[in-house]
């Protein structure tokens, strides 16, 4: 990220970027139709948010976009899921252990 801390402004895109991150890890983790799946959130500057991996079906994978889009930070989502076999899971990145 080309962005830095920038004290004036009292902003650090990196620790906005890391709290969007965890907080993503933290919502898609309570939701126990999710487990098993394997999904990766990345959070860019700006409110940018990624969404790659696999989901089991086109209702989950709207499940998780519309938990995305209630988070605070979260500006613009691009969804890269992918619908289909689910592959062994993996913590979203910044989920609670």
């Amino acid at each position: 990220m080309s962005e830095r801390y920038d004290p004036d402004a009292g902003r650090d895109p990196r620790r906005e970027a890391l709290d969007i991150e965890t907080a993503v890890g933290v919502a898609l983790g309570r939701n126990t139709r999710l487990h098993g799946h394997r999904i990766t959130a990345t959070a860019g500057p700006e409110g940018l948010l990624t969404l790659t991996g696999t989901v089991a079906t086109q209702a989950l994978r709207k499940e998780v976009e519309l938990t995305c889009w209630t988070l605070p930070g979260v500006w613009t989502l691009h969804d890269e899921l992918v619908v289909g076999r689910s592959t062994p899971h993996v913590p979203v990145r910044g989920a609670a252990s």
